[in-house]
């Protein structure tokens, strides 16, 4: 992050107004629906919202499903929540659209000592029909390839943020 360009392309995104309710509402409620489905396990609202671009890297969707759902079910046994915030960026080019979402995920790994690792992360939600559908790229898809194959005008702003982890103690 030397170069001078981006240097202050990223001071520009950082001053940035946030982007509208108007312009993140429909991401927002997919996002939430998203979020709430993870956390319940529930399995098929997960798979329906799942970005087709990683859809296509299987050839047997049977087989990512049934991978989506043991995972999901490993989370929502470990009482995964998650807590979502608001979004930091709205991009729009032609059919095009991104919105980036932080998110929270604690999920307790042992209660008898209240310890859960807490995870910041990012939804990229996306929509390649001018908002009509979106789809959920979670904490696994970061980078700029995914970035530019859900939005093909990405430019490396806002920066793809992969996600962190720590450990934490809850609160009785």
């Amino acid at each position: 992050m030397n170069h001078p360009v981006a240097l202050v392309a990223t001071l520009v995104f950082a001053l940035a107004a946030p982007p509208t309710a108007a312009q993140t509402d429909p991401a927002v409620a997919v996002v939430r629906e998203y979020s709430t489905a993870v956390s319940r396990a529930d399995c098929p609202t997960v798979f329906a919202r799942l970005s087709p671009s990683l859809k296509a890297r299987y050839s047997n969707q049977q087989v990512l499903q049934a991978e989506i759902c043991r995972f999901l079910e490993a989370l929502h046994a470990e009482g995964t929540s998650e807590t979502i915030q608001q979004p930091i960026a709205s991009l729009s080019e032609g059919e095009y659209r991104l919105v980036v979402i932080p998110f929270r995920r604690i999920g307790r790994i042992d209660a008898a000592n209240n310890l859960a690792v807490a995870t910041q992360a990012q939804y990229w939600v996306h929509s390649s029909d001018a908002g009509r559908t979106w789809y959920v790229l979670d904490i696994g898809c970061m980078g700029p390839k995914w970035a530019n194959e859900v939005f093909p005008p990405y430019n490396g702003f806002p920066p793809a943020v992969p996600a962190s982890g720590e450990l934490v103690r809850l609160e009785q």
